[in-house]
């Protein structure tokens, strides 16, 4: 390695004496400078640093007292100190962290300058947040590594930390909060290095630090902005003690090794921020459609109220016409085949505004919305002329006309014969899907966006005890701080998240009356007795409790749990579905919504996401081709 490559530290800290010794020694030792600034510290933190001063430490700034923390200000100083000191790499660094090279034998300025060989210029770290308990004994002095033992992952919003970079013409970390170092042309390593993260050390430094020099002097313009939400719902009082059992034991050797072998794109966020990116590039292009999209909006919504007068006429004819049908067979078929011709107008109509609102549906939110209610209205009345009573009395007319005229007529328009119009099938055309995993390797899986949705919708329901199946990501996620207390139901004895070892369908495992809220999310399907696993959750809800459930109708069998010999047994009908919670429920309130079409269903087993499916198309709903069942259940008061 060329003895003159330079990595330098950017640190900036208030009263963080008890552990800046440390972090800066190991900084110096893994071959890495420092240039800290000071902001305002009252503890002697400015003069443990100056130990290493001319040793590794560059120089010490001062910001000096303030009663507001200008975290953005301090950003800018930052990018400003990348641009000027002489150094070939950065690091977005604090005080209460320690950095290191997921490669063994590795320092830190060593393998940073091996993903600068391999023509990488950023990398992105993972956080892992130790936490104080009742069991660690931090002595003042000693190594904070060392004391404490027990993490947890980091949260959603910042698990994001592309911290590194190579010095490059402008930097900027202030439009993201200090979480990722974005520049023209920046190439992200594609595995993380680890960020051992010591927020709080104690109890008395949790109040400390949370209460008098954080809380008091955070910005409201930063507040609003989203930044500063680690500490959001803390108030005085607040343990920051954490029991053992609900955090992971340090195994460096098993952390080192997941970091070598994932990706960091893993589940593919950035792809999800790419696909924003585009959509909302395209949505300023076609905003000179809006006034066009808006004058055909208005034809349409008359034409299809036209139409409704129409299917309703139609109704009335075809309810005389099944009385009069064995004499007036001439007049019952000009009827059928004018109602074929009506239905078949309205799809055509149905299509087209389908089609123009998709062209301009980023930038047209308003005609967007009226455009939604129009399509699902004209679907609704479809389905209302599918389920009358005249047209189930007509069926038998139907086939006989049929009989008559040599042809048949069916219950909905035919499609041409294969033999006359052959269907391309285009990229389509294989026997294998495109991906395996639902779907995943490329984006959001169709399913989840269903359920998602269903969970969003019902979020006030997930509060106080929730119980959630293999880990508590929905809970967290929509429940936030109105979860109290979060149970994790596994079978599986090696999952490290689950907080209840337990068989769904033994329901003297499970306490009773427990749970505010369950949420079951396809996990039915994978259960032989899926109605003694039914009956169980319903028995761990509270009087008034409720049950979030979600049931595949189609899906690829699953692979895990056994796969084809003992992993997977049902999909489901909305009737089944129906039938189960009536003979498994006594008197409870519930409602059942299913989602999906043929073309989602298609795309879900050929393994597609969410972000290559038109947003329409997901949100037309056909209960012929049903994809997955969503069920709420409230348990009824004593």
């Amino acid at each position: 390695m060329a003895s003159q490559f330079k990595v330098v530290a950017l640190i900036a800290a208030r009263n963080e004496n008890d552990i800046i010794g440390q972090v800066i020694e190991d900084l110096i030792r893994q071959g890495v400078d420092v240039y800290f600034i000071d902001d305002g510290s009252t503890d002697g933190t400015p003069e443990t640093v100056a130990r290493w001063q001319g040793k590794g430490v560059i120089d010490i700034e001062t910001r000096g007292q303030s009663a507001v923390f200008d975290w953005a200000g301090i950003l800018r100083r930052k990018e400003q100190l990348a641009r000027q000191l002489d150094a070939d790499w950065f690091m977005h660094h604090d005080a209460d962290e320690f950095r290191q090279s997921p490669f063994p034998g590795k320092s830190l300025r060593q393998a940073i300058h091996e993903v600068d060989e391999l023509g990488y210029n950023a990398i992105d770290f993972r956080v892992l947040n130790f936490r104080p308990t009742s069991n660690d004994s931090v002595v003042v002095g000693a190594d904070v590594r060392t004391a404490m033992r027990y993490f947890e992952p980091a949260e959603y919003w910042e698990a994001l930390q592309v911290k590194a970079w190579k010095k490059a013409a402008s930097v900027d970390l202030a439009s993201s909060g200090g979480h990722e170092a974005k520049f023209e042309g920046r190439l992200v390593f594609p595995v993380q290095f680890l960020q051992r993260h010591y927020p709080v050390r104690s109890q008395a430094h949790g109040e400390r630090k949370v209460f008098v020099d954080r809380q008091p002097r955070f910005s409201p313009t930063e507040r609003q902005a989203g930044w500063h939400i680690q500490y959001s719902g803390l108030s005085q009082g607040q343990t920051f003690l954490r029991s053992p059992s609900s955090l992971i034991e340090y195994d460096e050797g098993s952390v080192l090794r997941s970091l070598r072998v994932t990706h960091r794109d893993t589940p593919s966020l950035a792809v999800l921020e790419r696909r924003l990116e585009a959509l909302s590039s395209e949505a300023k292009h076609r905003s000179v459609m809006l006034a066009a999209a808006t004058t055909k909006l208005d034809q349409i919504t008359s034409q299809l109220a036209d139409a409704q007068t129409q299917i309703e006429t139609y109704r009335q004819l075809t309810d005389t016409l099944t009385l009069q049908l064995a004499t007036e067979r001439q007049a019952a078929e000009s009827i059928a085949a004018n109602f074929e011709r009506q239905i078949d107008i309205l799809r055509v109509h149905a299509n087209a505004v389908q089609q123009l609102f998709t062209d301009a549906q980023s930038t047209a939110a308003d005609a967007s919305e009226r455009y939604f209610i129009g399509i699902r209205s004209l679907q609704q009345e479809l389905e209302a002329v599918y389920h009358s009573r005249s047209w189930r009395v007509m069926a038998p007319a139907r086939w006989a006309l049929g009989l008559i005229v040599g042809r048949s007529v069916s219950s909905r328009p035919t499609t041409i014969p294969e033999s006359e119009h052959p269907f391309d099938w285009g990229g389509l055309a294989r026997t294998a899907p495109l991906s395996d995993q639902w779907g995943l390797d490329r984006g959001q899986p169709i399913d989840r966006y269903f359920i998602e949705s269903f969970l969003r919708r019902h979020a006030a329901d997930i509060h106080g005890t929730v119980f959630e199946i293999k880990d508590d990501g929905y809970s967290r996620m929509y429940g936030q701080d109105r979860v109290t207390d979060s149970v994790v139901v596994d079978i599986d004895v090696h999952n490290a998240k689950a907080t209840l070892h337990a068989d769904l369908t033994k329901p003297e495992q499970f306490p009773v009356a427990t749970a505010d809220c369950f949420i079951l999310t396809q996990t039915l399907h994978i259960i032989y007795d899926y109605t003694a696993a039914l009956r169980t959750a319903l028995k761990v809800l509270k009087p008034g409790g409720i049950l979030l459930c979600t049931i595949p109708a189609v899906s690829r069998v699953n692979y895990e749990d056994g796969g084809l010999d003992n992993g997977d047994f049902w999909r489901m009908t909305r009737a089944a579905v129906a039938r189960l919670v009536a003979e498994t429920t006594n008197g409870e309130t519930y409602a059942i919504e299913t989602f999906g079409n043929v073309r989602t269903c298609t795309a879900f087993l050929y393994g597609l996401a969410v972000e290559e499916v038109p947003r329409p198309v997901l949100d037309f709903h056909d209960p012929w081709f049903p994809l997955v069942h969503c069920l709420r259940v409230v348990k009824k008061a004593r």
